[in-house]
């Protein structure tokens, strides 16, 4: 029989293997239902709106916001991503940069 460290572990699994893929915001439909309530319970995932979740450490406090503050801008360029879609940027004082291609306005 599995015990409940396993099935946390199986849960943690799933977890890694989507960070490893830079994913650190996640939508409901990325973790199935039963990891995701695991996760949950065990302080692993934090809801930020309905239907989406940051990681989070189950050592956390409630109303600590570091995880928050930590993954914001990942979560808001998945978030409006997954919401709007790739808006073209049209204007010239825009930079990309990095992995993940963040724009960045450089002015006048």
């Amino acid at each position: 029989m599995v015990t409940p460290a396993e099935k946390l572990a199986d849960s943690l699994k799933i977890l890694d293997g989507l960070q490893n893929q830079g994913i650190f915001a996640f939508r409901a439909s990325d973790i199935s239902r039963v990891h995701r309530a695991r996760l949950i319970q065990n302080g692993f995932l934090t809801e930020v709106i309905k239907g989406w979740y940051i990681s989070s450490r189950p050592d956390e406090q409630p109303g600590d916001s570091t995880a928050w503050y930590s993954l914001f801008w990942n979560f808001c360029s998945r978030y409006l991503q997954e919401r709007f879609g790739t808006i073209p940027v049209l204007n010239q004082n825009v930079e990309f940069y990095g992995s993940e291609k963040r724009a960045v306005y450089l002015g006048k």
